[in-house]
This record gives C-alpha cells, sequence and structure tokens, in this order.
C-alpha cells in the first residue's frame, strides 16, 4: 500500500505538471523541447489521469478486503481517518450554526462513512 500511495502521488505531481503545459498550450505558448518529449512520452494528462485513478481504486481494494497492510500503513490510515472525522466534526458543527441543515445531512454522512471506515481498520 505505501509504494502504491508514493506512486499516487507521484502521478498526481505529473497530472499536475501536463495541466500545466495543457494551459500552456490553450494560450498558444509553445512547449519547449523537454516540455514537448514529456507531454509525448506520457500521452497527456487523460492517461495519466486513468492511470492514477486505477491506481486509487486498488489501494482503496487493498484497504477494503483487508489485503496485506503493514501495521505502520493501518497507523497511517487510522490517522488520516481520525483527522476526517476532527474535520468533518467541526463542519457540522459550523453549519449547525448557520442553520444550514442539508449542509449538516450531507456532511453527517460522510462522516458516518469515515467512522465505518475507522471501525474496518480497527479490525
Amino acid at each position: 500500500w505505501s509504494e502504491k500511495k508514493m506512486c499516487s502521488e507521484v502521478l498526481k505531481l505529473a497530472v499536475e505538471t501536463l495541466q500545466s503545459m495543457d494551459n500552456k498550450l490553450m494560450t498558444g505558448t509553445p512547449l519547449s523541447d523537454e516540455e514537448n518529449a514529456f507531454y509525448n512520452e506520457t500521452g497527456g494528462s487523460a492517461s495519466i489521469t486513468t492511470k492514477a485513478e486505477r491506481l486509487k481504486k486498488l489501494m482503496q481494494q487493498q484497504v477494503e478486503n483487508g489485503g496485506q497492510l503493514m501495521q505502520h500503513e493501518i497507523d497511517r490510515l487510522l490517522q488520516q481517518v481520525e483527522e476526517k472525522i476532527d474535520a468533518f466534526d467541526a463542519d457540522i458543527d459550523a453549519a449547525t450554526k448557520m442553520s444550514q441543515e442539508k449542509k449538516v445531512a450531507k456532511l453527517t454522512a460522510q462522516r458516518e462513512k469515515a467512522v465505518a471506515r475507522k471501525q474496518m481498520l480497527e479490525g
């Protein structure tokens, strides 16, 4: 899982780089020789985005199917989900104070999914 996560971060950076190149091309600015070579080698941002999405699904399957996670990976995932739950709590509190019922309902549903994920990780 950790290796997939690192690869996911690299793909994310590649997508950002390619999107920047796409923006240059849209404004009529030519790419440098190095940028053009990179763009042609990667197949553009759509190709990298597809790979990143597939990798994300594989990571999710590995976690949900209890597939060979190291303890430090589980600890990292638990920390991430606990941070998300805390953020949801703060957002729910703010939305409640502002009488935003629809937002509260949406955030509460997301929080419940995060709590279920935490329970799954705790096994």
